[in-house]
């Protein structure tokens, strides 16, 4: 399953302009023109500045998965004043309260694919985009403080009728927002279809682009069931007017195949779907994780570096998407069960299971398959232990209102909430300690500090859900995956792997290939070995391991 976790965000980049600092009075007016014959979007930007004689106006050099923004960009033209242009900026010397006229055009994707999904997007049908890749915005000091009065106005295409983003629903809307949340932010207009409910006091939309096996309506009371489910889970978190996007991306899949893909924004999520997806438990996966990323990364946020936090801002989030489901009604017993032990497997076959919190800093973006999943399954796995052990102490010291690790969650809301704390490791320990005992010290000091080996008790998700010994196995592929598919034959071959046993050699001419990561699931070699073609298939389990395997009790 695709997944791109929003609050990856993190690689947006803000960069500092030698102009003062602005004041909430100023002015962005931006007008977006759709061209989809034409495959662009042109953008005017009418900047109303304050009292000084320079500004400077940039656009994200890159972000995500799009490596350079600029290169997206056409006809930049700027007004006011003189100006140069320094790679991804734009330096003008202008009279004081001068307005700033920019227009420029920026190319989209018409028919975008997996990598894709984060580039504009312009077809016939819509136009997306994520404000990162393809806004020029002012640039000062501090992007993520100073406000801006913000006005959207969407000149459509006359077949085009609707246009919604993070900002508001229609074709003008304004809003007064930093810098930062302009940039982090969905724009989508087009033949789309927005449904909007109230959940809990506030709007709650759903923007669809695109034919799905779903319709918008069951997306909305699907996402507000979610939404509503988080929220009083969170009863002192505040809860803004919220968008979510969905767009279709690359080609349809064979019926029972997944891939998905979405990111967490300013007050939005934007969801990246195959062609007639269906709504199934992968989605209602995918909305629950991303949703709950509001709270926990958002209004709960990190201080740099966050990756040695990833266990507790992504692992928790996971968590609570997967419980939420399940006491929301959303998912029954079995589809619980079915993730936990997911999880529980991938945590024990991860070779990089007991990465340290500095290697993870260091190696998550670049080892993505195997420390760039240890602090997910690590949170996962903690937060189930922990929310038993916290319970059996509460049952055996002191009655508590709020049971368990939740405890501990809602305390760091609240503090984030009152006081814009951010969180680290060391006020994560210090508020364990005081919401739940001294024996989270220990527990904090081996499991999230030393990254030692985690268990989960057999009765952490009693009395509905019990844990059984089970036995699962390594993924034993038995040769170099990654080089021999980029060179088309069999390299560094283990012997005595399943692989070398089922008739394998070194330097086998691979022609097609069906490989898989599930060691229970076969893998398909079609090799050429002296002329001969020869199809290989062989099931790639490698060592023994026990693990708890959890079931209803019913």
């Amino acid at each position: 399953m695709l997944r791109h976790c929003r609050i990856a965000a993190a690689l947006t980049i803000t960069i500092v302009s030698a102009s003062s600092p602005t004041v909430a009075s100023e002015r962005l007016a931006y007008t977006f023109t759709p061209a989809p014959d034409e495959g662009i979007i042109r953008v005017e930007l009418r900047w109303q500045t304050g009292d000084r004689e320079q500004s400077t106006l940039a656009i994200q050099p890159h972000w995500a998965s799009v490596p350079d923004i600029p290169m997206l960009l056409k006809q930049v033209s700027v007004t006011a004043g003189k100006f140069r242009r320094e790679e991804n900026r734009w330096i003008i010397d202008h009279q004081p309260s001068a307005e700033i006229r920019c227009e420029y055009e920026i190319r989209g994707e018409s028919q975008p694919d997996w990598d894709g999904s984060y580039y504009p997007i312009v077809t016939n049908d819509h136009f997306h985009g994520i404000g990162e890749t393809f806004l020029i915005t002012p640039n000062d000091d501090d992007a993520s403080s100073n406000e801006y009065d913000i006005s959207i106005e969407w000149k459509l295409p006359g077949a085009w009728p609707r246009a919604a983003s993070s900002i508001g629903v229609g074709k003008h809307v304004s809003a007064t927002l930093t810098l930062r949340d302009l940039r982090n932010a969905i724009y989508l207009a087009g033949h789309i279809q927005t449904r909007t409910q109230i959940v809990l006091d506030q709007p709650v939309t759903v923007a669809v682009a695109g034919e799905f096996e779903f319709s918008a309506d069951e997306l909305l009371s699907l996402c507000a069931r979610i939404i509503g489910a988080e929220r009083n889970f969170l009863p002192e978190a505040p809860l803004p007017a919220y968008l979510i996007t969905a767009v279709t991306i690359g080609r349809p899949l064979p019926k029972g195949s997944t891939s998905m893909g979405g990111t967490g924004l300013h007050n939005s999520f934007a969801l990246f779907l195959p062609p007639k997806a269906e709504s199934n438990d992968a989605l209602q996966h995918l909305l629950a994780h991303e949703l709950f990323h509001h709270w926990n990364g958002r209004v709960l946020d990190r201080e740099q570096p966050e990756e040695i936090v990833y266990w507790f801002s992504e692992g928790l989030t996971e968590y609570y998407a997967l419980r939420l489901l399940y006491e929301s009604g959303i998912w029954d017993v079995n589809t619980l069960c079915t993730w936990i032990n997911r999880h529980i497997a991938a945590y024990h076959r991860n070779p990089a299971k007991n990465a340290t919190n500095e290697e993870i800093l260091q190696e998550f973006w670049t080892k993505r398959k195997t420390v760039g999943q240890a602090p997910y399954q690590r949170g996962v796995l903690l937060a189930i232990r922990w929310h038993a052990l916290a319970q059996q102490h509460d049952r055996g010291v002191r009655a508590s209102s709020t049971p368990g690790i939740d405890a501990l969650f809602h305390e760091l809301l609240r503090q984030a909430i009152n006081d814009d704390t951010k969180i680290t490791n060391d006020r994560i320990r210090a508020a364990g300690i005081e919401k739940l005992g001294n024996w989270f010290a220990d527990e904090f000091d081996r499991f999230v500090i030393k990254a030692e080996t985690i268990e989960v008790p057999p009765d952490a998700l009693a009395p509905a859900i019990v844990g059984k010994p089970a036995t699962i196995y390594e993924f034993a592929l038995g040769f170099d995956r990654d080089r021999s598919i980029a060179e088309r034959r069999i390299i560094d071959l283990v012997p005595d792997s399943p692989a070398a046993e089922a008739g394998l050699q070194e330097n086998d001419e691979l022609t097609s290939w069906s490989i898989g990561d599930d060691p229970d699931h076969p893998v398909r070699l079609d090799i050429r070995r002296d002329d001969k073609t020869k199809t290989i298939r062989y099931v790639p389990r490698g060592q023994e391991i026990r693990v708890l395997r959890f079931e209803p009790t019913d």
